[in-house]
């Protein structure tokens, strides 16, 4: 996605800036063994 148009996905760190932000788990990679974790980390983020 951050390598698709750029009018659409703009990778920043904040909503005014851009609507595309990733993290990955020092030490992780992006799978499913990670999956749960991010995404109750992901979720923490979203409702704090």
């Amino acid at each position: 996605m951050a390598g698709a148009d750029r009018e659409i996905f703009r990778v920043a760190d904040n909503e005014k800036e851009g609507n595309l932000y990733f993290l990955e788990q020092e030490g992780g990679t992006h799978s499913g063994e990670y999956a749960m974790e991010y995404f109750y980390n992901g979720l923490r983020w979203i409702w704090q």
